[in-house]
């Protein structure tokens, strides 16, 4: 009665752990996170050829300009010389001015047209801040996967390593993303995925080379610093703002970029600082905020950094401590085999 096909048919009937709805969202928060990338790199694209354009166009008008100009030199030396009728160079030499004038004016004018229609188009980008939705959806269906799986029921070893994968995935998008707005974030982002990544790989060789310990799981040696950064699943000061840097650190800049006027306040208040003058003049209030949480975010990830390069040396002392303990053995099982060897001898 126990192998009757009544009793086989819920395990017949049971939804396979690749659709599980946990690794479901999973698959879906990868989508996102490339999504969410190529519209920036659309975006950046797109700006690039708008800044070739006006450069191109800019370049028109001031070579027009400039001949206007050269002409008016040299109508102005001929006329000097006394080769034309003084009527003929005057009227040359007016209409010259004139002319150059009016480009002049007509370019100053079309530059304050377009510096206002910028200041007013470009107060947010639209494309930019459909990304960041993009990414601020990702992180929210991250503290979803987890509580869809305990309240299912559907816990499995790949939706856990899925969750893993897809937030590295999600947090080396954002880092891109920042890097191709602003180049000088390259280095910072290069620095903070190939620890991620390697945070990764070791966490996952500790969970196998130590009979299943999850790597959440300390020990008594660890430091007091990562102990607390750990303890409570991460609901403490710490771990809270360790965590919540680690996700929001490469958001910032795209925000700043995505709103330009908060990308402005925090350039102003870097050129204030310079000068020396206070951030509470000139709008240097809002610059300070700007530039306050981004600080904090920093040090958050500072902190994320220690930590993941706390795991990363640990793996490195465990791989050399095998290295010396297997050298060790075979330098002793080959000392006792030279020893009966010569014991026959």
């Amino acid at each position: 009665m126990a192998d009757s096909p009544q009793h086989l048919r819920p395990a017949s009937t049971r939804l396979p752990v690749l659709l599980y709805i946990p690794n479901l969202i999973c698959y879906s928060r990868l989508v996102l996170s490339f999504y969410g990338l190529s519209i920036v790199a659309h975006t950046v694209t797109r700006q690039q050829e708008d800044a070739r354009h006006a450069a191109h166009d800019g370049g028109s008008s001031c070579s027009v300009q400039a001949m206007m100009q050269t002409a008016t030199f040299y109508a102005t030396q001929v006329s000097n010389t006394g080769l034309l009728p003084h009527a003929a160079n005057t009227l040359l030499g007016k209409g010259l001015d004139h002319l150059s004038a009016a480009l002049v004016d007509d370019g100053n004018r079309q530059k304050a047209n377009n510096s206002n229609g910028t200041a007013f188009l470009r107060s947010a980008e639209p494309d930019l801040l459909a990304a960041l939705l993009v990414f601020v959806i990702n992180v929210a269906l991250d503290s979803l996967d987890g509580y869809v799986a305990r309240r299912l029921n559907q816990t499995s070893q790949l939706g856990a390593m899925l969750d893993i994968f897809a937030d590295n995935v999600l947090r080396s998008c954002m880092w891109v993303s920042s890097a191709l707005l602003d180049a000088r974030l390259a280095l910072p982002a290069l620095l903070c995925l190939s620890v991620e990544w390697a945070t990764l790989l070791a966490t996952q060789l500790v969970v196998q080379r130590e009979d299943g310990r999850h790597w959440k799981m300390l020990r008594d040696a660890d430091p007091r610093l990562v102990q607390y950064f750990f303890s409570n699943n991460f609901r403490n000061a710490l771990g809270m703002w360790g965590i919540g840097s680690l996700f929001l650190a490469p958001l910032y800049p795209l925000l700043l970029h995505a709103v330009p006027a908060l990308g402005h306040m925090g350039i102003t208040g870097l050129q204030m600082e310079g000068r020396g003058d206070r951030w509470g003049q000139d709008g240097g209030l809002g610059a300070k905020v700007v530039w306050g949480l981004g600080s904090v975010l920093v040090a958050g990830r500072i902190l994320s950094l220690a930590i993941e390069l706390y795991f990363v040396w640990g793996l490195v002392v465990v791989l050399v401590e095998e290295e010396e303990e297997e050298g060790r053995w075979v330098r002793k099982v080959g000392g006792a085999v030279l020893g009966e060897r010569h014991k026959v001898a």
